[in-house]
């Protein structure tokens, strides 16, 4: 009878052991990763996520470091009055970077439609690019007199998209299918050459060129893609 007594007492104990084991052990998959859902307030002038990694579209891929002081801006061409690009610098404080196209001086006459931009207060790159996507939204980026705006690559913002992407269709793919897409897609037709369709991306984008890259290279009419990727000579 004792010894029954002590083998129940034991079993009892190793059941207990094992109840306590198993409740350290999560019942359930392991949740997704907890998300501010406050975040685009605390920062709603924020453009793109400053910590992504940005991959590079194009063959060879690989990726890219963002500067994040830097952007890349072209202004409508029928700006023509360089009194109000330098008054929308000053508003936004930006200025030119000037080991770039050349140095444009505030009382020079002549009118220059693409810069390299540094940014002169403490936020980030990001928050003047154009917002691809978002609605009733302002900033340096959305502004009348901005035609493009995005960010700069490589050390000393040596590499950047101008906006360009270069495309090659199904041969027999109908014109007309691939003026929707254009459209579609916000990008403008500039011309075709050699059988290549070389377009730029509007602000009537849902996204930046980038990723608007990494998408049209999985549109089934489409049989290259390649965004256009500017490198400069920077002599810091």
């Amino acid at each position: 009878m004792r010894i029954k007594i002590i083998f129940y007492i034991i079993l009892l104990l190793i059941t207990s052991a094992t109840c306590i084991c198993n409740k350290s052990a999560p019942a359930d998959p392991e949740e997704e990763p907890w998300v501010d859902p406050w975040e685009p307030f605390i920062h709603p002038e924020l453009v793109e996520d400053t910590t992504r990694i940005w991959m590079n579209p194009n063959p060879g891929g690989g990726t890219m470091k963002i500067c994040p002081k830097l952007l890349y801006a072209r202004f409508y061409s029928w700006v023509t009055d360089t009194n109000k690009i330098w008054q929308l610098l000053d508003q936004h404080n930006l200025f030119p970077f000037y080991n770039y196209i050349g140095s444009p001086s505030k009382s020079g006459s002549s009118t220059f439609h693409e810069l390299k931009l540094s940014v002169t207060d403490d936020r980030r790159a990001e928050y003047h690019f154009t917002p691809y996507g978002r609605e009733n939204f302002y900033n340096f980026g959305a502004d009348s007199l901005v035609e493009y705006a995005f960010g700069v690559f490589g050390d000393w913002g040596s590499v950047y998209p101008n906006g360009k992407i270069i495309l090659k269709f199904h041969d027999n793919t109908p014109r007309s299918e691939i003026d929707s897409l254009l459209d579609a897609r916000g990008l403008m037709l500039r011309y075709v050459r050699y059988g290549e369709y070389r377009v730029f991306i509007t602000k009537q984008a849902d996204r930046n060129v980038i990723d608007r890259g990494h998408y049209l290279k999985h549109v089934p009419v489409i049989d290259e893609c390649w965004i256009d990727l500017t490198t400069t000579v920077i002599f810091p």
